[in-house]
């Protein structure tokens, strides 16, 4: 039970860290409209995203570990749970429009492959 924390734990700080920095150039530089708005929706996220990431590790049994195939599985389901979540907020921005997706698709949507 103790790792489980851990994972969970872990998932979660790597997820606010990177949503952080990505509201600092996405919601403060580039599009600073709405900086209450999008620190809300960047920690939601981020909560959200690292809460399934852990889960998903340990639903898995990742964290039993399958020695050499750990670490790509656990990227595999990365990849999985980043990219539904960039397509999720894609069309959830469409509608409010605070992180550009509506002038700058390619930019809101490029950037997925570049934290990948």
């Amino acid at each position: 039970m103790g790792s489980h924390r851990k994972i969970i734990g872990f998932a979660l700080l790597l997820s606010v860290m990177g949503e952080i920095v990505l509201w600092g150039i996405y919601g403060l530089y580039l599009f600073p409209g709405h900086p209450a708005q999008t620190l809300l929706w960047s920690l939601t996220c981020a909560l959200a995203m690292g809460a399934v990431l852990g889960g998903g590790i340990i639903i898995l049994g990742l964290d039993k570990g399958a020695k050499g195939w750990v670490f790509p599985l656990v990227l595999l389901v990365s990849l999985i749970v980043f990219s539904l979540c960039n397509l999720v907020c894609y069309r959830l921005d469409l509608a409010f429009d605070y992180w550009g997706s509506v002038t700058h698709p390619w930019l809101f949507l490029g950037e997925a492959l570049l934290v990948l």
